[in-house]
């Protein structure tokens, strides 16, 4: 199942070159062997100053459907850019409503929230609640 992972995210990497071209090279798929946190902790990104972005992934997110895949992955990847252009907003609910825009902007589609806060892009959710806090550190920046 990790490989529609892969092929999703293959698509919205080029998508992003596209858009800022030459950024993906900076940004590192890595399958993550960390727990998963259910419904919500299907993937984050790791930064450390000077170094790419590593966007980690729960292999259950392949058992998911591909509208969700599609929206987890692609807020993930609107953190990925915006720490990679140096835009990161210093207030952590306006990085995740960021990173849901540039998410849009790449899908190609709204990232919106589905029943259990989960990611999608398959326009029948609704906006981020602004009271929904992100789960424990989606970018974790390592010093």
């Amino acid at each position: 199942m990790t490989d529609h992972i892969v092929k999703i995210y293959n698509v919205l990497v080029f998508r992003i070159d596209d858009l800022w071209p030459g950024l993906p090279q900076n940004i590192v798929f890595q399958l993550s062997e960390a727990p998963y946190k259910p419904p919500r902790g299907f993937a984050h990104c790791l930064y450390r100053p000077g170094s790419p972005v590593f966007l980690q992934v729960a292999p259950q997110l392949g058992f998911e459907h591909p509208s969700r895949i599609v929206g987890v992955l692609s807020h993930e990847l609107g953190h990925a850019v915006t720490i990679l252009t140096g835009c990161c907003p210093v207030d952590r609910r306006q990085s995740e409503l960021v990173a849901d825009e540039l998410g849009s902007l790449i899908a190609g589609s709204p990232v919106r929230y589905d029943r259990q806060w989960v990611q999608v892009i398959d326009g029948s959710g609704s906006s981020r609640p602004l009271d929904l806090d992100p789960i424990g550190s989606e970018i974790l920046t390592i010093d």
